[in-house]
């Protein structure tokens, strides 16, 4: 073949090669639309499918299709579940208000990207709300094989409360269901909050029936009580710490000798042979301290500024404040205790003036000596406890404390124009007062003893009056609470009362346990870890 032959044919194969190129390339651009096209389409679905799940979920679908525990004859869903978890963590978060901080607890964020321990807040509450849930089920369980159902008492109480939250909502002009969803979360609704109200009043209503079955005898609650010595018995005593100040590039030597001041100091009070004495050297080392500190703030202060010290509590102030601080109370321990001090504290013999020296363990890097006396030495609470009945007026419901106080008044003077017994109080409390159990028992409360937190400590102080005598009434007040009182008269002795609470919670709970054994609960932690919180 001459060379214009193999000219033309390598020009002819290159064209045939471009033709298949070219081929190929149009058969690439064809796929590549086709892709392109499914890709779109793909999107637009996925669009369109957020779009309907998030609309779905709104409604509260998936939560309230989501069984999450269960027994033979009940279901907790998602929606349930919810509302479970929330009430732990509101009751929780008013409980402890004033303390969250401290806990780590930040009511704005997620609970589950707050850290509690190795978990998180969210794990908390929800171990809570979970135990909680698991023994509705088995009380229903067992309410149910007993032909329990709920009366119409409950249903007005289920009814009572979600009107409530419906007034709620009216009052901070917000639509129920928007109530619920920002409570709650989104899709959450009054049927959901019923079913979870229902479940759990007929739980209660078995577990109450149970627990007032229970009686006990006097032989009962000292059994009892002597088992749980570390509820009951405690002792007063006085503690102040001194710690050795040790700077990082110490000798030896200088760190022995702060060592050794720290000591002397606490051994110095340990040496004292009454409170009295213990009292008065302490208020003589807290002087010094305080007067120290305060001329080194004072240098400091006119160093930076010509300004005059704004100090607003004396010398003496400060310390009448940082001995009350001293003051504490300690409980009888427990077996497996290995407090040291805790165990000298309630040898027999010991009374009040005994004093002790706590020292730094062996190990210690931080050196510090604790001087104790004791100022009350082992007892417990045998004075009877008291009964009272209450009209309860709060600014909720008349905006300011003047207003409840004038209708206090006015109550109080209906009263005293009655024949003035405690059945004229019972029918005046159920007409006016605001506590919601007041139709249940006439706003009458037992053995209430002096160092609950749960009654305002004007509410104590008027009831544990020495002149108090059955039959008074008055009135008390706090910042948003006015209260009219009747006074009953006395009631158990108070370790009795506490022994019997305790015993009685202790039994119910076992008894609740029990039923374990005859009805199964399951959880499904997969499907729970997905509630938003």
């Amino acid at each position: 073949m001459g060379k214009g032959q193999r000219t033309r044919a390598e020009r002819a194969g290159k064209r045939e090669e471009m033709k298949i190129k070219a081929a190929k390339l149009k058969r690439r651009k064809k796929i590549n639309k086709i892709i392109g096209i499914c890709v779109a389409a793909f999107i637009a679905v996925a669009i369109v499918f957020a779009v309907v799940y998030n609309a779905i979920a709104a409604t509260g679908y998936f939560l309230r299709n989501t069984v999450v525990m269960s027994s033979d004859n009940y279901q907790v869903d998602n929606a349930m579940m919810t509302y479970y978890l929330k009430n732990e963590y509101y009751t929780f978060a008013n409980q402890y208000s004033n303390y969250l901080s401290m806990y780590g607890l930040d009511t704005s964020e997620s609970l589950k990207k707050q850290e509690y321990g190795d978990s998180t807040w969210f794990d908390y509450f929800m171990t809570q709300a979970k135990n909680q849930v698991n023994d509705i089920l088995l009380c229903a369980e067992k309410a149910k094989a007993d032909g329990m159902e709920l009366g119409d008492e409950e249903k007005a109480e289920i009814d009572d409360a979600i009107n409530s939250m419906k007034s709620y909502a009216e009052e901070n002009n917000v639509t129920f269901e928007s109530y619920l969803s920002s409570v709650f979360d989104r899709g959450i609704n009054e049927s959901d909050v019923r079913r979870a109200l229902e479940l759990s009043s007929i739980a209660s209503k078995y577990y109450n029936q149970y627990s007032d079955s229970l009686e006990y005898t006097d032989e009962d609650l000292q059994n009892y009580f002597d088992e749980h010595k570390s509820d009951y018995v405690k002792a007063d005593y006085m503690k102040y710490t001194f710690t050795a100040s040790i700077a990082s590039d110490a000798t030896d030597e200088e760190k022995q000798q702060a060592k050794d001041d720290a000591r002397a100091k606490a051994l110095n009070l340990t040496e004292s042979k009454s409170v009295e004495e213990f009292t008065e050297k302490l208020k003589v080392y807290l002087t010094e301290q305080e007067e120290q500190t305060r001329a080194e703030q004072e240098a400091a202060a006119s160093e930076e500024s010509t300004e005059e010290s704004t100090e607003t509590t004396t010398v003496e102030e400060a310390v009448e404040q940082a001995v009350e601080n001293t003051e504490n109370i300690m409980y009888y321990p427990d077996e497996d205790s290995e407090s040291e001090s805790a165990k000298w504290m309630f040898e027999d013999g010991r009374k009040a003036g005994d004093t002790y020296l706590e020292e730094p363990d062996e190990d210690a890097t931080t050196f510090s000596y604790a001087a104790y006396i004791v100022t009350k030495p082992a007892y417990f609470d045998d004075y009877a406890t008291v009964n009272a009945r209450h009209i309860l007026f709060t600014t909720d419901t008349y905006e300011t404390i003047e207003k409840a106080t004038e209708k206090a008044e006015e109550v109080l003077a209906q009263y005293n124009a009655t024949d003035k017994t405690e059945d004229s109080f019972i029918t005046l409390a159920k007409e006016n007062s605001e506590d919601s159990t007041v139709d249940d028992n006439g706003g009458l409360y037992e053995n209430i003893s002096k160092d609950t937190s749960a009654y305002p400590e004007s509410f104590i102080d008027w009831c544990y009056d020495e002149s108090r005598k059955p039959g008074d009434v008055g009135i008390v007040s706090t910042d948003s609470s006015v209260h009219i009182i009747y006074y009953c008269g006395t009631g158990d002795i108070a370790w009795k009362s506490s022994a019997r609470i305790g015993k009685n919670n202790e039994d119910c709970q076992n008894h609740v346990d029990s039923l374990a054994d005859t009805h199964t609960i399951t959880a499904k932690d997969s499907q729970i870890k997905k509630i938003k919180a």
